[in-house]
């Protein structure tokens, strides 16, 4: 278990220059996931109008989707449903829309960290088998060693970069979602969380 340790500690010190980045990177998927929840969130306000649901003007609901309902309750109360329809739909459209702009921005950020991690990896790699003797060579294919090369650095670029957003997006997500349940109800929120 510590040789295993020790071996994904030297791969992910390839990461270590990149700080800048990974925290842009995880600014990106932060606002992506807000805008996801945001854009669900705006359906409720849209099904309310659709199926002629009066919405709340005294939102008990603080904070943006508070301010949403009080506008369009106010809307509403002086008849102008088609309005009230069109801004709810602007707004899902503009949460979508703001989603996948910074997941783009984020896959953006994240392809020049892979690109230099492999090149680190490539040239790593170069100088160590220019530190061989000679013998290594005649003992081996060199078709072997080039397809090793080539297949081992993609697969080792593939793993770090799949873990780096696996520790990243899926934490943030679920928290992010959590914490949205929670405040939206949290008896149910707590009955999920235990029944699981």
């Amino acid at each position: 278990m510590l040789f295993r340790s020790k071996r994904y500690s030297r791969i992910f010190s390839y990461l270590k220059d990149y700080k800048k980045q990974i925290l842009l990177y995880v600014l990106t998927v932060l606002l992506t996931i807000i805008f996801s929840v945001l854009s669900l969130a705006m359906l409720f306000p849209f099904l309310q109008l659709l199926f002629g649901v009066n919405v709340n003007t005294n939102a008990t609901s603080g904070g943006f989707m508070g301010w949403i309902n009080s506008k369009l309750g106010a809307l509403l109360s002086n008849g102008d449903a088609y309005s009230a329809l069109g801004i709810v739909c602007l707004l899902i459209v503009l949460a979508i829309f703001l989603k996948n702009l910074f997941l783009y921005l984020s896959q953006v950020i994240l392809g020049p960290i892979k690109n230099a991690m492999a090149n680190r990896f490539r040239i790593d790699m170069y100088d160590k088998i220019l530190s061989l003797p000679i013998g290594f060579f005649t003992e081996r294919r060199k078709g072997d060693l080039m397809s090793r090369m080539t297949n081992d650095i993609h697969e080792v670029e593939a793993s770090v970069i799949g873990t780096l957003e696996g520790w990243i997006k899926d934490p943030i997500a679920i928290i992010i979602n959590l914490c949205v349940l929670f405040y939206i109800s949290p008896r149910l929120t707590i009955f999920i969380l235990l029944s699981l």
